[in-house]
């Protein structure tokens, strides 16, 4: 049986051209998963220093994956660093409703923001929040907030 005896260098060649290409081919699959810096969703509840959201990740160039199919729970950790912003929604009077035959549109209401607080979410005032982080959090099941939005409807 003869033994085929290739020289060191074109193996040290081979195997440095194939780990190039195994990299390269990494990170083209990794460029092409979605990033998400903010979860949408409904609180489930509170521990501690966590809000535990049933939600989905918003994904702006991949709007399929925003859907409630998608939602899972995820840990939204509240830290210090945390800044929470409350975006006051002023609903209309009595009067403006029945000029309007009770309908009324949203996106035309005042609304203004202001700073919220932790204890707005604990009261149990507040349904829904956007928690934000300074990092790619898409499929993550926790991470920590650097910013939590929620809206509070005010009833004239």
């Amino acid at each position: 049986m003869d033994r085929v005896s290739l020289p060191i260098k074109s193996i040290i060649v081979t195997a440095a051209a194939l780990l190039v290409l195994a990299a390269a081919f990494w990170f083209s699959w990794l460029a092409k998963q979605p990033k998400s810096y903010e979860l949408a969703g409904r609180i489930e509840r509170i521990e501690g220093n966590s809000i535990f959201l049933n939600g989905v990740y918003q994904v702006p160039d991949r709007p399929d994956l925003t859907v409630p199919e998608n939602a899972k729970e995820v840990e939204v950790v509240v830290t210090a660093a945390t800044r929470f912003v409350k975006t006051v929604l002023y609903l209309p009077s009595a009067a403006e409703l029945e000029k309007t035959g009770g309908m009324y549109r949203p996106d035309d209401l005042r609304r203004e923001e202001v700073a919220g607080a932790f204890d707005d979410i604990k009261n149990g005032g507040v349904d829904g929040i956007f928690a934000a982080a300074g990092k790619n959090v898409y499929g993550k099941s926790k991470f920590e907030a650097s910013e939590v939005r929620y809206i509070s409807a005010v009833a004239p």
